[in-house]
């Protein structure tokens, strides 16, 4: 890991406090100085700046950098192995443009046209991979169904989505309340 000099973390410390006390004054008095003033005051940094790293909101947020770039190559495998817009924005609310945008990124040429249906015997796989999985969050249960079966996740997505509807269907009926569609 590169380090930082003492007089770089200074100079951007500095600026940094600065901009955000916004003290009158304080950033024109800097931009006066000459090249060897500033550097002086750089040397002199440790007399009048305090950092201060708070151990809980740093543990905090390193756990939510982390879980931010699991999420990101969560959706970059889900790209990889053919997810849609439809699904990727209901999984983890992605613009048609972001996934475009991700698509291009990684290299992954999209699909034309309707995505083919599964034969019965890989409608039965995904199904049994799909029940097999239940403990897993929404995304990564798509994925790892997509990769066990072979399958592209969008077909996973499809047959999830068909079978969701069925039951709500299907339950629907038992209470004697008509089935809505969704999107009508």
């Amino acid at each position: 890991m590169s380090t930082m000099s003492p007089n770089k973390l200074a100079h951007e410390a500095i600026l940094h406090a600065l901009e955000c006390k916004q003290e009158p004054g304080s950033v024109e008095q800097i931009e006066k100085l000459t090249f060897r003033e500033y550097l002086y005051l750089l040397s002199q940094a440790r007399y009048f700046l305090d950092i201060h790293v708070h151990p809980e909101r740093l543990a905090a947020a390193i756990e939510r950098a982390r879980r931010r770039a699991q999420e990101d190559d969560l959706a970059d495998e889900l790209i990889r192995h053919h997810a849609h817009g439809a699904m990727m924005e209901a999984l983890f609310g992605m613009t048609p443009a972001e996934v475009a945008r991700r698509r291009r990124t990684l290299g992954v040429a999209r699909d034309p046209g309707r995505p083919r249906r599964l034969q019965p015997e890989q409608a039965d796989a995904v199904w049994r991979s799909w029940k097999q999985h239940h403990g897993l969050p929404g995304p990564e249960r798509y994925l790892r169904v997509a990769q066990r079966c072979r399958v592209p996740a969008q077909a996973v997505w499809q047959l999830v989505q068909e079978a969701d509807s069925i039951q709500r269907e299907y339950a629907a009926r038992r209470q004697g309340v008509p089935a809505v569609e969704e999107g009508r």
